[in-house]
């Protein structure tokens, strides 16, 4: 049995075809992977703001230690006795 000669020759674009999908593939990938970073970044950077809005609200309430049913009474009344 013969194998032709050219065999090589004709294998070598296959191979570069192959090259070229691989390098797609790569950067396909590449571009997934700081997509993803992008979208947790920004989820990090909302809890920030979150979590500095939560702190900064609890510094705004009442240094006393009266159950949260009271802070709302006591607005209330403040309110009522102002008008």
């Amino acid at each position: 049995m013969q194998v032709p000669r050219d065999r090589g020759r004709r294998e070598r674009g296959q191979a570069l075809i192959m090259f070229v999908m691989g390098i797609v593939a790569f950067v396909g990938f590449v571009a997934l992977t700081i997509d993803a970073g992008l979208i947790f970044e920004g989820r990090r950077g909302e809890q920030n703001a979150a979590d500095a809005a939560a702190l900064a609200g609890a510094s705004a309430l009442p240094a006393t230690r009266a159950r949260p049913s009271n802070w709302l009474s006591t607005g209330a009344e403040k309110r009522l006795r102002q008008q």
